[in-house]
């Protein structure tokens, strides 16, 4: 750890593990007690938390963790904290220093920053210590260094990335947005010394048909006015560092941030997908939009649940209906979530590909999502009606005692309506993304752990804990009549010996028609098919 006044070698103490946090100390307080008492009385006002050399927090549960995601804990140490490891010579280190960096806007803020611990200036190691007239006109290029100091204090992150190429932005204070083109591409992979990137304004928040003026920081130099989108020639392992400031302020332009992709209000902007009549009025105003999300593998949904999915067109006339396939999915995070796409592509069944996009539907578009083996028996909108987030539950007592080994199973995820960008879907994808980094796949259950329903269940008491609001969970019998473990595991029972084998998809007895009578005040069923298992 580093301690010291900004631009005063005077006040810089290095402090080592073993003159500072022996191996007995075991406060997890102790950190947070030396950056709120200690510092202070000497004077320091910046830490820079280079490595974790003392025991992990309360919020840690190893030391890897601790190394390895000082972004988690930061801000309760010190002002900045390193992302990457040791330095070494190359563009590849260039490369994967940046990569380690993509995902972690979110945990920066003003008094608390992600550094990446040094400034590469060249291909050797001396080259670090060599600063010639071309790269101190870099180092020091003041429109680039005014972005860096924008007192809005909203870190930038990827947008948006194809192969090689690659946009990233942030919002500036007012409407401006800080955006940089980069172009990966090794100088042996392509016969051209440029290639041109286009950025759309959708990508940066800004209504696609207002007109922005673009300037380069670096030239500091006015490109011109553009209307909805700009390219530029980016050349081999270069960037452009743009300033797009749009002509026309639009309320809550300074709202936009990368990894939420929520934006001003306008027609048109990223993500609102394509409005029917009835439901124009529900997406402006802020309640569930009247869409209904179902997914499957590819377009021809199996016969078995055709006659389900259309139960749910019949029941909501006027609203939109979109069948997401497995590509459609893989669409949505390339250009929406590129930041998640590293645990997408991480999740080793598909069928925990299609849960994570489910969080993404509703975040993204909002509305109402369910699985195909669910049938619609009622009209949802009376259930709808005033609710941001709506989760139901299949039983009531919720506690370890209740349910030993599966009390974190209460709310699946099989159905859930939301407004569009509501937070709560923002702490299922950080719930995802911890889980996944994990990677455990040897517990029975780990597909419920990393997608499914426990990782809702933890992802609704972690944003509990953080004070959210607007999460209503309805109870067991509304939606989920049938308690899957009732019916999952009933053999070879007759009707007469079990009623519920008539709704359970592996008895022979199974009948739906007769299942649902049984239930007359539901909304809906679901018949815990669970053909994913098969897989």
């Amino acid at each position: 750890m580093t301690v010291g006044r900004p631009n005063s070698a005077l006040m810089t103490r290095q402090l080592t593990s073993t003159q500072t946090f022996s191996q007995r100390d075991e406060d997890a307080c102790y950190l947070r007690t030396l950056k709120r008492l200690a510092f202070p009385s000497w004077g320091v006002d910046l830490i820079k938390y280079d490595n974790c050399y003392a025991p992990p927090l309360t919020v840690i549960s190893d030391r890897n963790r601790c190394i390895s995601s000082p972004w988690l804990y930061g801000q309760e140490v010190g002002n900045m904290w390193r992302t990457t490891l040791e330095s070494s010579p190359g563009w590849g280190k260039v490369l994967a220093d940046l990569n380690s960096n993509i995902n972690l806007a979110r945990f920066a803020g003003p008094g608390g920053w992600n550094d990446l611990d040094k400034i590469e200036m060249g291909q050797q190691s001396v080259a670090h210590l060599q600063l010639d007239k071309a790269s101190l006109s870099i180092l020091m290029a003041p429109e680039v260094i005014a972005v860096n100091q924008d007192p809005l204090g909203v870190a930038g992150d990827l947008v948006w990335k194809q192969g090689p190429m690659e946009v990233y932005a942030g919002p500036l204070a007012g409407s401006a947005r800080a955006v940089v083109l980069f172009n990966r591409h090794h100088a042996g992979d392509v016969n051209v010394n440029s290639r041109n990137l286009t950025v759309s304004w959708t990508l940066i928040g800004i209504c696609p048909t207002q007109t922005a003026a673009v300037r380069d920081l670096y030239l500091q130099q006015d490109l011109g006015s553009f209307t909805g989108s700009f390219t530029g020639a980016v050349k081999v392992h270069g960037v452009l560092a743009l300033k797009i400031t749009p002509l026309r302020v639009t309320a809550g332009a300074d709202t936009w941030r990368p990894w939420l992709g929520i934006g001003p209000s306008c027609t048109g902007i990223a993500g609102v997908v394509r409005k029917s009549a009835r439901s124009k009025d529900a997406k402006e105003s802020g309640a569930i939009p009247h869409i209904i999300h179902q997914s499957w593998k590819v377009a021809d949904v199996p016969k078995k649940y055709e006659d389900w999915a259309a139960s749910w067109k019949t029941l909501h006339p006027g609203w939109e209906y979109r069948m997401w396939t497995d590509a459609d999915n893989d669409a949505l995070v390339e250009e929406h979530y590129p930041w998640f796409k590293d645990t997408y592509d991480s999740f080793p069944k598909p069928v925990m590909k299609a849960d994570a996009c489910r969080v993404l539907y509703m975040h993204h578009h909002g509305g109402m999502y369910a699985d195909l083996d669910f049938e619609a028996l009622r009209n949802t909108e009376p259930l709808l009606e005033g609710k941001e987030v709506l989760l139901a539950s299949i039983w009531k007592d919720q506690t370890p005692a209740a349910r030993p080994g599966t009390y974190e199973q209460p709310i699946p995820n099989a159905w859930m309506a939301s407004v569009r960008h509501h937070p709560f879907w923002l702490f299922a994808l950080q719930t995802m993304i911890k889980i996944a980094g994990q990677n455990d796949t040897e517990s029975w259950d780990y597909v419920e752990t990393w997608t499914g329903p426990v990782m809702l269940f933890r992802a609704i008491k972690a944003f509990e804990r953080a004070g959210g609001t607007g999460l209503t969970i309805l109870d067991p019998g509304v939606i989920y009549p049938i308690d899957w473990h009732d019916t999952l595991w009933v053999g070879d029972a007759t009707p007469q010996e079990d009623a519920l084998v008539v709704c359970s998809p592996p008895s022979k007895f199974f009948d739906d028609k007769k299942c649902k009578k049984r239930f007359p005040d539901a909304y809906a069923i679901t018949y815990w098919s669970q053909s994913w298992r098969s897989k």
